[in-house]
C-alpha cells in the first residue's frame, strides 16, 4: 500500500483572483477534484490535499504541475507538509518539486479565464 501524504498549497494571482466559479472549473478541468478549496481570502486560494503515492516528491510534483497547468501565471507555494519533520529536508523537496513542475507545465492561456464569458460581473451565470 502506498503511503498517504497531507499538504497545503496556496495560489496567488498577480492580476487578481478570478471569480470563484471560474477557479473551481479550472481546478476540476486540471484534475484537481480531490482537494479542499479555500477561497475566503481575497488575494489567494488555499488547497488542502491528502494523496497516496510512492513518495512525497512525486505526489507534490504531480499536484503542483496540475495547478500550474490550470493557472500558468499564478504563484504556487507549498505551505505545510504533515510528513516531513526536518526543515532542511522539506526545503530541498520543495526546491526539487518547483523545478520539476516548472519543466512540466504547459504554456498557454490560464484555464481560470477560459470561460469568463459565461459569468456576469457578480460571478453568477
Amino acid at each position: 500500500m502506498k503511503p498517504m501524504f497531507e499538504f497545503e498549497i496556496v495560489i496567488s494571482f498577480p492580476g487578481g483572483k478570478p471569480h470563484k466559479a471560474a477557479v473551481l472549473d479550472a481546478l476540476f478541468q486540471a484534475g484537481l477534484d480531490d482537494t479542499i478549496v479555500g477561497t475566503g481570502r481575497p488575494d489567494v486560494i488555499a488547497l488542502g490535499f491528502t494523496r497516496n503515492g510512492p513518495n512525497l516528491e512525486q505526489v507534490l510534483t504531480a499536484a503542483v504541475a496540475q495547478i500550474m497547468a490550470a493557472f500558468p501565471s499564478a504563484s504556487v507555494q507549498v505551505l505545510d507538509m504533515a510528513v516531513l519533520g526536518d526543515v532542511k529536508g522539506k526545503a530541498e523537496v520543495i526546491r526539487r518539486v518547483r523545478a520539476s513542475a516548472a519543466r512540466k507545465a504547459t504554456a498557454g492561456d490560464s484555464a481560470a479565464f477560459s470561460q469568463d464569458f459565461l459569468y456576469g460581473p457578480d460571478g453568477l451565470p
